[in-house]
């Protein structure tokens, strides 16, 4: 991502068992539309799961080389899915706990059902290259501030005195 990356969200999602499947999406349009190959990356999303993700259990459906399709909408319709299959089919996001999975923000991708019986969690960061609109900071409860000390990746942080239970008490951009 280049000297001055950021870190512009930091949250978390859940597969829960008996999860259905997504439709096939991406998770940011091109910068600029309708060029091919699309653009180089300026977001990614970093993975971290909380353990094994198997197939069985959701492992997520990933569609190489759909980030430099620059002709195409957010919206992907059965007909796109299908062409993009003849080309090259996707393939399944398997991972060990602890491991990372890293992909363009562009990317064709899609949750499947976890067909287990355990919750799968994961942890999930954007990065973005330097120049990209960072928006607000996230917040941190003041005393992590090591954690990120020998970060490559700005954390784009702001450390406060009050917590706040983040589940009841979600404070938008604005706030």
């Amino acid at each position: 991502m280049g000297e001055g990356a950021f870190n512009g969200f930091y949250n978390g999602n859940t597969n829960t068992p008996g999860s259905t499947q997504q439709a096939l999406h991406m998770d940011t349009g091109h910068l600029w539309p309708n060029l091919n190959p699309s653009h180089p990356t300026a977001s990614v999303v970093v993975n971290i799961p909380m353990i094994d993700v198997t197939e069985e259990g959701g492992a997520i459906e990933l569609w190489p080389g759909t980030h430099l399709i620059g002709d195409v909408s957010r919206r992907l319709d059965e007909e796109a899915e299908e062409a993009r299959r003849q080309v090259k089919p996707p393939v399944r996001g398997t991972t060990q706990k602890g491991d990372v999975l890293i992909r363009d923000m562009r990317l064709w991708h899609r949750g499947t059902p976890n067909l287990s019986d355990r919750h799968r969690h994961m942890i999930a960061l954007v990065h973005n290259v330097s120049w990209f609109h960072r928006g607000q900071p996230i917040r941190y409860v003041k005393g992590g501030e090591e954690a990120f000390k020998n970060s490559r990746v700005d954390p784009n942080a702001i450390f406060l005195d009050q917590t706040y239970d983040y589940l009841f008490d979600y404070r938008g951009p604005n706030s």
